[in-house]
């Protein structure tokens, strides 16, 4: 499982740049032995293009399977051709769209979507898939039992990695961190200095610092995001 990649609405919230970028990213490592699993919502002509192969389903049924090249010919060959200068993605969504109750119209072009799926794809698909399970090697179902997930030691190094590589690739952010602490510091240390008696008032203002100190490890996140937003 190793080689296997799943990715789920893997352009949300993504710019048009951004989210081609990263699909093009994706190709780069399908052609180099990984298998690459993602789902999309509403991709541009030139994202769609970049996939080897397309899954489409409508209310759970197959719809299409192949390769994304051949997708404009299968539906001409099933009377759905996509019109020219047209995104074959909005397209086919479009077409498989349902109501929560489709009418007559819509439960015609259902069944006959699903029945041209049945009549020129379904055959060649499970042709394919016991070739590819042929060729494939028998799974080591001992080793497979014996896999665990990884340790929270590991866990822990990785995401401290993560956090490191972070931090010194936004040197103007970590700069800004320094900063806050150091301003932070010295203020509290001018407003509750020598505040070390055990009177009533004193005790408050070490009440006062420590949920002032909380506080502000709580939001030191949100503050961060703030401050990325900021430069």
């Amino acid at each position: 499982m190793d080689n296997l990649c799943a990715k789920l609405e893997l352009t949300s919230g993504l710019d048009s740049f951004t989210a081609y970028t990263i699909v093009r990213l994706m190709k780069d490592m399908a052609h180099s032995g990984k298998a690459i699993m993602a789902i999309v919502q509403q991709p541009s002509t030139d994202i769609f293009n970049l996939f080897d192969k397309t899954y489409l389903l409508s209310s759970g049924r197959e719809v299409y399977q192949g390769k994304t090249t051949e997708i404009y010919d299968y539906f001409s060959k099933i009377g759905k051709p996509i019109p020219p200068y047209t995104n074959p993605g909005d397209y086919v969504i479009n077409l498989m769209h349902s109501k929560e109750k489709p009418d007559a119209a819509e439960i015609k072009m259902q069944n006959e979507m699903y029945s041209a799926y049945d009549k020129h794809i379904r055959t060649s698909v499970k042709e394919e898939m016991a070739s590819d399970m042929a060729k494939s090697a028998p799974l080591d179902t001992a080793r497979m039992k014996n896999m665990r997930g990884i340790s929270f030691g590991l866990q822990c190094k990785l995401l401290l990695d993560r956090a490191f590589k972070n931090l010194f690739r936004n040197k103007h952010l970590t700069q800004a961190r320094i900063i806050q602490t150091v301003v932070i510091a010295i203020v509290l240390d001018i407003l509750f200095f020598r505040k070390t008696s055990n009177d009533q008032q004193d005790v408050r203002s070490r009440n006062s610092v420590l949920f002032f100190l909380a506080m502000t490890q709580l939001f030191s996140t949100l503050e961060s995001v703030v401050l990325s937003c900021i430069m």
